[in-house]
């Protein structure tokens, strides 16, 4: 099984290099500080989704909103080593359910291809128009 791993910043790295990583991936690791403001969307994790690369994340700000059901790996938040710990054993333990990991490549591919793009942008245009209906 192969994780995405980020290499320390060196600069700019070529989208085709980049999505050749991504292709080569099982899984995403997505940690996020649960106490710290993140990304909120994450289109990293839209990318890896529309790989067939499954992602595994914190469910942190809206991503339990926005990537439930998609077939990513959820892990719930949680403070200091605790939750670091869980989310070690969670990647730990998928490394014994290739099934499992198969079953949520497909999901996750289905997620970003049919809805991911199409349900976001569908949520930003009914809020903008909903402020724009407030202005007047």
């Amino acid at each position: 099984m192969r994780l995405l791993a980020c290499a320390p910043p060196s600069g700019a790295k070529a989208p085709t290099a980049l999505a050749q990583e991504l292709l080569a991936c099982d899984l995403m690791l997505y940690p996020c500080d649960p106490v710290r403001f993140t990304e909120g969307f994450g289109v990293a994790v839209l990318e890896a989704c529309a790989a067939g690369v499954v992602p595994v994340m914190t469910d942190a700000d809206a991503f339990g909103e926005i990537y439930s059901g998609s077939g990513a790996v959820m892990v719930p938040r949680g403070i200091g080593a605790q939750w670091t710990d869980q989310f070690l054993e969670t990647v730990l333990q998928l490394f014994d359910r290739r099934e499992e990991i198969e079953q949520r490549r497909l999901q996750v591919q289905a997620f970003a291809v049919g809805d991911g793009w199409k349900t976001v942008v569908g949520q930003w245009d009914d809020m903008i128009q909903r402020r724009m209906a407030l202005r007047g």
